[in-house]
């Protein structure tokens, strides 16, 4: 927020002390909404389904190892007074065993599909902001804000979301 006021007032101080060059060349500025850029892009649900494909392995594991310790629960509770203390400890120290297994695979799960989001996530992040300098040089804008970064209003005419989503659909 305090480059975008100071990238303004430096705009402004340029206009007032050289009007005659203001005059001339009209500053173009362009505000994008990158989390609706995000939303609509295509690229961005082919990363997620790239992801699910990726991990189902890993989370299919996850879900095997689920229901075989709830089936060990089940056990436990229904055959818990029929068991041998010696029985009884084994089933105990077994379903300790695997809920940490379980643990330790959710954990492993969550970390490396993270990873590989956040990887996959710069990556679509640069893709953006190529699109956006060369839109930016082609159509000749002087300065392109993100919309958080912008005031409280900004008109139609300057919002270029819908132009970048465009060009993201065509694949340019």
């Amino acid at each position: 927020m305090k480059l975008f006021v100071k990238v303004i007032l430096i705009l402004s101080c340029g206009c007032i002390l050289f009007p005659a060059q203001a005059t001339e060349t009209p500053f173009k500025i362009g505000v994008i909404d990158m989390n609706e850029v995000l939303q609509k892009s295509p690229q961005r649900q082919a990363l997620a389904t790239e992801l699910q494909n990726e991990f189902t392995p890993q989370r299919k594991l996850v879900m095997d190892l689920d229901k075989e310790l709830q089936k060990l629960e089940e056990k436990a509770k229904r055959d818990g007074t029929i068991l041998s203390q010696a029985e009884r400890n084994q089933l105990e120290q077994t379903l300790l065993e695997k809920r940490k297994d379980l643990k330790r695979a959710q954990e492993n799960y969550q970390e490396d599909l993270a990873l590989q989001e956040n990887k996959k996530a710069q990556k679509l992040f640069q893709e953006i902001g190529t699109l956006i300098d060369e839109m930016a040089q082609k159509e000749h804008y002087d300065l392109i804000v993100r919309r958080e970064a912008a005031p409280f209003y900004v008109s139609k005419r300057v919002d270029i979301t819908e132009k970048v989503v465009q060009a993201l659909q065509q694949g340019k």
